[in-house]
């Protein structure tokens, strides 16, 4: 009996770790703003067995309006556990170009004391709604792109991470920490980039293979853009926050290249185990109405940066949809299918 048990054990602590998928789906809902198009889905997502989910929370819409706004992100927490998916989270200050922070609190230098005491409390508040189980927390999204232009603030921004982790993990919260940055800027900005990322022993970024212009690089460097995240990732795990490609001809591209992107990116993250995220953006394009939002957000008015935003879904906006969908399915099926 005494051997036995040893050979247990010796099983047990020798088990090689649980494999698993590390594909998300932005949610998208296209044209259909109503509650059935929403529904349809979240069914989709569903049916197609999405085992992750990054759900993006901006500071300035918790402290838009009195009392502070859990509730939107506990109705995201929800969404996430309806699907069934694991979840991780990304809570923003900075997001991308711009300062998602509250109104009053917007003109301000990153270093004034009034942003750091804001910043810690919001963030306390929304770490005490997160499920402990969360798989990851980003702190910014893709701040390269500000802080490229912001370099006097960078070390205010620093300062204000440091103090951001050392509040959570003294909370209990034992997620991995990190901030996103972007593969354009990896390939562009590559100091920046480092020095943005080498406080956090995770590296997250978006990607999409695509230059300054919004044009669409040829997939045959899809491999070599995937070692270049990993030269700068090194040794830690990476969370691919975001990942996709445009569909329109305006970023010389097309369906048939976006489905051979969805083909060569599955092909590549395959290949590393230290990917533990990898979310596609998106599931279905944005509403002409939506993408007005995005240009008077982002203060860019360009015929090529609309394109982008109005077809990275693999559905069209009135829900047709695109060859790159099937490649998705057929993908993340086999994948699944692997680690039955």
């Amino acid at each position: 009996m005494f051997s036995t048990a040893l050979a247990a054990a010796a099983i047990l602590f020798n088990q090689q770790p649980v494999k698993t998928c590390p594909i998300g789906l932005a949610l998208g809902v296209g044209n259909g703003a109503g509650e059935e198009a929403f529904l349809g889905a979240v069914r989709e997502q569903i049916k197609l067995g999405v085992p992750q989910i990054n759900i993006s929370i901006k500071w300035q819409d918790l402290e838009h309006e009195e009392p502070f706004n859990l509730k939107m992100v506990q109705d995201q927490l929800g969404l996430a556990k309806f699907i069934g998916a694991d979840i991780h989270v990304t809570f923003t200050g900075i997001n991308t170009s711009t300062k998602s922070m509250p109104a009053d609190l917007g003109t301000l230098p990153l270093g004034n004391p009034q942003i750091q005491k804001r910043w810690e409390e919001a963030l306390l508040k929304v770490a005490q709604v997160l499920p402990k189980n969360i798989k990851s927390l980003a702190l910014g999204n893709e701040v390269d792109v500000y802080f490229n232009e912001h370099k006097d603030e960078l070390p205010a921004w620093n300062d204000m991470m440091k103090t951001s982790r050392a509040l959570l993990r003294g909370a209990g919260f034992t997620a991995p920490i990190g901030v996103i940055t972007t593969y354009d800027g990896a390939r562009r900005h590559p100091e920046l980039v480092k020095q943005l990322q080498q406080p956090w022993e995770v590296f997250m970024t978006t990607y999409y293979p695509m230059d300054q212009a919004f044009s669409v690089l040829p997939m045959s460097e899809v491999p070599a853009h995937f070692k270049t995240i990993d030269n700068l990732a090194g040794n830690r795990p990476i969370y691919m926050t975001e990942f996709g490609c445009p569909a329109s001809e305006v970023n010389k591209s097309s369906e048939a290249i976006q489905a051979e992107f969805v083909n060569a990116a599955f092909a590549e993250i395959k290949k590393r185990p230290n990917i533990k995220l990898a979310s596609y953006f998106l599931q279905a394009d944005f509403s002409d109405q939506m993408v007005d939002v995005f240009e008077y957000y982002y203060k860019i008015k360009d015929d090529r940066f609309r394109a982008y935003l109005s077809s990275l879904g693999l559905r069209s906006a009135d829900g047709k949809p695109r060859k790159a969908l099937k490649n998705f399915r057929t993908n993340l099926s086999a994948w699944l299918t692997e680690l039955e």
